[in-house]
């Protein structure tokens, strides 16, 4: 028996070039069958009903249940009118420019809104509210930037209604 599979063995290393092409052949008639069938494959319809409803509550940040609730039945269906896509569709996560620009750049909001957080709490609310002005510029959507303008509108009016 060793010595039946040591002769087809020899054989077959004579004739490599015919059983490497009868390979190729069989491997394309394989592949060209899966191919006409992939080819035929339709895929279903699929129905689009409403929004399914919330069956865990899923906190923020801030541990806000509703804010989340919220943005996630007002999304823009057009993703090119929604701020926060835009932003993260110009960051290309294979660019090491672009993603070290992006980081720069939250960076950089993060250290101006403290020091419009500390203005604020000093008083200051021409320099804060600029500070903001100048986040809200680079990040329209930045939600405590936001919070912080409502709080310094606030207490400027409470401050000149006196």
């Amino acid at each position: 028996m060793k010595d039946q599979l040591i002769v087809l063995g020899n054989r077959l290393l004579k004739n490599i070039d015919r059983v490497a092409v009868a390979v190729f052949l069989v491997l394309v008639i394989v592949m060209g069958s899966l191919y006409m069938k992939e080819g035929g494959y339709v895929l279903p319809e699929l129905e689009l009903g409403s929004s399914p409803p919330f069956r865990e509550k899923v906190p923020d940040e801030d541990g806000h249940y509703e804010r989340l609730k919220r943005n996630f039945f007002d999304l823009q269906t057009d993703i090119s009118r929604d701020q926060d896509l835009r932003r993260l569709a110009a960051i290309s996560m294979f660019d090491a420019q672009s993603i070290k620009g992006a980081t720069e750049q939250a960076r950089e909001i993060e250290n101006d809104y403290r020091r419009a957080e500390r203005a604020f709490q000093t008083q200051d609310y021409g320099s804060a509210l600029s500070l903001i002005e100048s986040i809200l510029r680079r990040n329209a959507s930045h939600r405590r930037t936001l919070e912080l303008r409502d709080q310094v509108l606030a207490a400027t009016r409470g401050e000149t209604g006196s």
